[in-house]
């Protein structure tokens, strides 16, 4: 398995088939402190599903790494600067197959989307953002 920048060019507008599946929630309530996260248990697991589209429109200077094992996408990060709250957003981060899953490889998609984050900040030119 290894991990690549993925080409913008190549992969915008490639939609992505994200389901999971979770035995817990977290429930939000508001208090005079502001607000308070509990994690609640579901009675029985829930399947969830959604999709997405890599490196949509709406994101400013999105970048993306893949996951690959012989030449086939198994697992995608992908995030954008906000500059309007100084933030770097993770927008999604999945590996496709559950057989796959809780094998490092998120980890290691991470590591990588990170490591781009610190070159940046160090000094590293934004023609880096570029050319992924």
């Amino acid at each position: 398995m290894h991990v690549l920048p993925l080409d913008k060019n190549k992969y915008q507008g490639v939609e992505i088939v994200v389901s999971y599946c979770t035995d817990s929630y977290y429930d939000v309530l508001q208090n005079r402190d502001g607000f308070k996260l509990t994690l609640k248990k579901r009675d029985m697991p829930e399947e969830k599903h959604y999709s997405d589209t890599l490196f949509s429109e709406w994101l400013d200077d999105p970048v993306a790494f893949g996951a690959f094992e012989d030449n086939k996408l198994i697992g995608i990060v992908e995030g954008s600067p906000e500059t309007w709250n100084n933030r770097f957003r993770i927008n999604n981060i999945v590996v496709f197959d559950p057989s796959c899953r809780n094998k490092g490889i998120g980890t290691k998609l991470m590591y990588s989307i990170c490591e781009l984050l610190r070159l940046i900040e160090v000094g590293a030119s934004r023609k880096l953002l570029a050319s992924l």
